[in-house]
């Protein structure tokens, strides 16, 4: 890679060269500038990697013009310290800023290295946010099983980049085994509510106390209410299956304040093909979701590489056993902005769609006992369908 670095008799070129130098690489390829703003500029077209000050590149990583990444095995660090006039008596609000930036600094030294790899770059808020999601993955009192799951979900980097925190309210549709809504819930902490939708496992979470399973989204949370919506894993579900992702994220539109945001996260298929694999390999296109998001009216606001698995060539089902659980996934960040609202699509629609067609009156019209079976078996193979992706087996889409 070419560097691109400030100029040779900055203090910044001087504490990279000395970083590098320790690690035993020579930076031999460089370009020299005395413009901050240029060496932003031609990193974003491509024509190499820089080293900046975070604070200067704040607004193009809050914009995702730019992308931080972590240094290497050690952080580049840089003394720094706070002068004041010698006698003189600091105020209660000079000493109160000096011990929180010491707090912050100690936050980051001893939170972990997943947080400590990627701090540099956020907001206090962000790093608020970090910690909280960092304390509710280390909680001692979770399964062996979830914490090996860690490994490839990776929930600190992928929920820190959806900007969860305490105290917020949050909808997670198709929630599977609660792995995740268990994460979600020790986050918002008690301050916060998780509604969840299609909940396999509700015994594992019965101590949370603001975890609440809903049936109707639209009869159970208020609208303008919610801070974020999740969907995890199951975009691809609710596609096979054949539901009308109108009312789906209608639901979000609905739930969700000005400017809250719509996370989704789902298992990659190959470019340009659609929702092809959907019932096959259990994967999706990015750019299918992406189009139906937007369409909507959603603002795409970012994608995190934390699921990215390079190795992954997306022709084998996205649970086989080969890729150990870490096959490739995209993580879109979505904004409901002002304006907007969901679309005029009835919820019974997407039940009606999976009965006889031409029943009078669809699921509102039922009144005899033989097509209300028939409707509630349906049901029942719809949440076969998610235990079985749930569980990694392969699934068969409901008839």
């Amino acid at each position: 890679q070419n560097f691109i670095l400030y100029s040779r008799a900055s203090q910044t070129f001087r504490a990279v060269e000395s970083y590098f130098q320790d690690e035993g690489i020579l930076l031999n390829a460089t370009m020299e500038l005395g413009s901050i703003e240029t060496i932003k500029e031609l990193v974003k077209i491509g024509l190499g990697i820089s080293v900046l000050a975070t604070w200067i590149a704040r607004p193009e990583l809050k914009e995702g013009s730019l992308m931080a990444l972590p240094l290497g095995r050690r952080k580049l660090k840089r003394e720094w310290g706070i002068l004041s006039l010698r006698g003189r008596e600091l105020t209660t609000v000079e000493n109160e800023f000096i011990d929180l930036c010491g707090e912050a600094t100690q936050a980051v030294v001893t939170a972990g290295p997943e947080v400590a790899a990627n701090t540099e770059a956020l907001s206090v808020d962000q790093q608020v946010s970090q910690r909280a999601i960092a304390a509710a993955v280390a909680a001692t009192d979770r399964t062996a099983d979830d914490r090996r799951q860690d490994a490839s979900d990776k929930p600190v980097a992928m929920l820190g980049f959806m900007g969860l925190a305490p105290g917020m309210k949050v909808l997670q549709l198709f929630a599977g085994d609660g792995y995740l809504t268990e994460i979600i819930a020790r986050t918002v902490g008690p301050q916060g509510m998780v509604y969840v939708t299609r909940l396999q496992n509700e015994a594992r979470l019965a101590s949370l106390s603001n975890v609440r399973v809903v049936t109707e989204v639209g009869a159970t949370v208020p609208a303008n209410s919610l801070d974020r919506v999740l969907i995890a894993d199951s975009y691809h579900i609710a596609v096979n299956m054949g539901l009308d992702r109108r009312v789906l994220l209608g639901e979000a539109i609905t739930a969700l304040k000005t400017n809250g945001a719509l996370g989704i996260i789902d298992y990659s298929a190959m470019p340009e093909s659609r929702d092809r694999d959907v019932g096959t390999l259990g994967r999706i296109d990015q750019a299918f979701v992406l189009d139906e998001v937007t369409d909507l009216g959603f603002v795409a606001r970012g994608q995190s590489n934390a699921l990215r698995t390079m190795a992954d060539d997306r022709t084998l089902l996205s649970n086989d056993e080969s890729l150990g659980g870490r096959a490739d996934r995209f993580v879109f960040k979505f904004n409901r902005p002002a304006g907007i609202s969901a679309p005029a699509v009835e919820a019974t629609a997407q039940l009606n769609e999976l009965i006889e067609p031409g029943m009078p009156g669809g699921v509102d019209g039922i009144t005899n006992a033989p097509v209300q079976d028939r409707v509630e078996d349906v049901r029942g193979r719809i949440d076969a369908y998610g235990d079985a992706v749930t569980k990694g087996q392969r699934p068969v889409a409901p008839q």
